[in-house]
């Protein structure tokens, strides 16, 4: 955990306080927005009066070589977490208008790989290294404004200019503690906050509509879970070749791609075994996870 915090274009350490400093700013700024509207005013329940310090720790990946951490931040009971889950509601429901390639889920990726053709095909994964720090807040925020295109704004807690910046606002909140030390994440979107899964897949759906969907041919298929991808193109495909086409598209944007062994593919939480005239699936018990046929477990 230490070597990963010590990634100074990610973090870097506060002096301790800072972090309720930061969380009675929030307070301010967005109980401003939210006086400026009705709707608004209504909302204001969703702000901690007495917020706590998102704490962050190291998940084990059984399943990668080396067993590295994955970085998790809860960030329950502070300042922007119950505001930032009532903003992503509607982007949730939102997801998959960008592109057409966002899973809902391991019965999703199946229905839709049952309609597949795979004559002449291959499986190849493609996982985005640490998305979540390496999307632009910016970046975010731009297909955030995109999405709103295909949601009436009835539809949303307050109008859309205010609605945009109270995400901004949530985005920008980077203060996290670890081993009694206190962090602020200064690039990235926040680890922990319910927004950010969402903004990551909206972002990742902007590059699949404006990039990817033209990289990979018109035979090929391309589904998507947050930060793994999925596809299945022409057995022939150079694959090296595809995985340096992909990681041109954006220098934060990084993929690693593993291909199928004898027609097998270990995908969230299945393994999908393709033959030619099919494809079947059963449960990847070598990742500790059970299928369910709800979304995976990380």
């Amino acid at each position: 955990m230490e070597e990963l915090l010590g990634d100074t274009d990610t973090y870097s350490t506060q002096r301790i306080g800072q972090a309720l400093v930061e969380a009675k700013k929030f307070n301010q700024d967005v109980r401003r927005v939210l006086r400026r509207s009705e709707k608004g005013k209504k909302l204001q329940y969703l702000l901690e009066e007495d917020p706590k310090i998102p704490k962050m720790k190291g998940l084990p990946k059984i399943h990668k070589p080396g067993v590295p951490l994955r970085p998790i931040t809860s960030g329950i009971g502070s300042a922007p977490h119950r505001l930032a889950k009532h903003l992503a509601k509607p982007l949730s429901s939102s997801l998959g208008k960008i592109s057409g390639t966002h899973l809902k889920n391991s019965t999703d990726l199946i229905d839709r790989l049952k309609a597949v053709d795979f004559k002449d095909k291959i499986l190849v994964s493609a996982d985005v290294i640490s998305l979540f720090t390496h999307v632009p807040i910016s970046g975010a925020i731009n297909a955030v404004k995109e999405v709103l295109d295909y949601i009436d704004e009835s539809d949303l807690p307050l109008n859309k200019r205010d609605y945009i910046k109270l995400i901004e606002l949530c985005f920008n909140f980077g203060s996290f503690s670890f081993n009694q030390q206190e962090f602020r994440q200064h690039e990235g979107l926040p680890m922990g906050s319910p927004l950010s899964a969402v903004a990551a897949s909206l972002f990742m759906e902007t590059l699949e509509k404006d990039h990817y969907s033209k990289i990979i041919d018109n035979d090929s298929k391309w589904y998507r879970y947050v930060d793994d991808c999925l596809i299945v193109t022409h057995k022939d495909t150079n694959t090296d070749l595809l995985l340096q086409k992909l990681n041109e598209v954006h220098n934060k944007i990084q993929f690693t791609t593993e291909k199928e062994v004898d027609g097998s593919l270990p995908f969230l939480d299945t393994v999908i075994m393709r033959t030619d005239a099919s494809v079947k699936f059963k449960c990847d018990f070598k990742r500790g996870l059970s299928f369910d046929g709800n979304t995976r477990l990380s």
